[in-house]
């Protein structure tokens, strides 16, 4: 039989059709190692350089919902197996610790095989491509058996199961913590329709109309619904200052003033970060020698980082008051 009729012509001068064949004696003799021990699915290899997919199977025979990635290549005995650096390592550079391959050796009178993991595949030395290759007398790595290779692959695939199964119950407590957080937050704000609203009054109040050196700070909520007026504690508890209710910018004052004004509106301890947007976008436009009223929604509005509705009508009388002052000082 001439050359151009023989059998295997087509593969003298090229090198496609006997990579092919390579692979395709590969990846069955893998599938006659793995085949009894696990799930074996077949893969496009030019997708993550996989030829199979391994898993374990559960009672019934259905696979579980974790693989190894396999790859498989036939070689004659001293002849390279080259692999893609990138199909062991992740996008990131981290190792693919589900990534094995298994190199199948024609010694002539028998078959042995080897076991690569991903790192020891890195390790390999280079071609002048910069492709990792093996052949047998790289230095370290033994041929496998049946045994040890269905041993080694079953526990990875324990320790990737354990891992998921980890992350999963993390996923499932985060799960019912947001969902408790997310309940807890619904009760404390459901727009407080369980609870009275209420209208803070910041006041001073004088012993004498001329005496405004002996006013006193006051703080009273009102209910909207029964009108019934009752002084707001200052919670020393929350936030100790000798200073005494504040508005504007006097410092410990208007901390005192938001952290028992938040107390009693959210009924409940406010955080530090509450108590700031209460001052930034509700008290420290005030002036502090006047009156004022804060209602539940202004502060709610505040709390969102939005300006309440009364701070328009505060500057209105901030400003009225100041010209009211000028007539007065006015001559004649």
């Amino acid at each position: 039989m001439s050359d151009e009729s023989s059998l295997f012509s087509t593969f003298k001068g090229n090198a496609v059709p006997k990579r092919q064949a390579s692979g395709n004696s590969g990846q069955s003799l893998t599938e006659g190692i793995l085949g009894k021990h696990f799930g074996v699915c077949k893969r496009n290899y030019d997708v993550d350089g996989a030829d199979h997919w391994i898993g374990l199977l559960d009672s019934e025979n259905n696979p579980l919902a974790v693989w190894l990635r396999v790859q498989s290549k036939s070689r004659d005995r001293g002849n390279r197996a080259h692999f893609t650096a990138a199909h062991a390592s992740t996008p990131a550079g981290r190792l693919r610790t589900d990534f094995f391959a298994f190199i199948h050796v024609d010694e002539g009178d028998e078959m042995s095989f080897y076991v690569l993991d991903a790192g020891q595949i890195l390790a390999l030395p280079r071609d002048k491509d910069g492709h990792p290759y093996f052949d047998t007398s790289n230095p370290g790595i033994q041929p496998s058996t049946r045994p040890e290779a269905v041993a080694r692959l079953n526990a990875e695939l324990q320790r990737m199961i354990a891992v998921e199964d980890k992350q999963r119950r993390r996923a499932q407590a985060n799960e019912v913590l947001l969902s408790e957080m997310a309940l807890a937050h619904d009760l404390r704000n459901q727009n407080f329709s369980d609870r009275p609203k209420f209208t803070y009054l910041l006041t001073r109040w004088k012993r004498s109309a001329v005496d405004d050196d002996d006013a006193i700070t006051l703080i009273i909520s009102v209910n909207i619904e029964t009108k019934e007026k009752r002084p707001v504690d200052a919670r020393v508890d929350l936030f100790t200052t000798a200073d005494t209710f504040g508005w504007g910018t006097r410092g410990a004052g208007s901390k005192m003033t938001a952290w028992s004004i938040l107390a009693h509106h959210l009924a409940r301890t406010p955080t530090s970060g509450e108590v700031n947007l209460l001052i930034q976008y509700a008290l420290v436009d005030l002036e502090p020698y006047l009156d004022y009223e804060i209602s539940t929604e202004e502060i709610a509005a505040a709390l969102m980082k939005r300006r309440a509705l009364y701070r328009r009508l505060m500057l209105e009388g901030i400003a009225n008051a100041k010209s009211h002052r000028s007539q007065l000082n006015s001559p004649g």
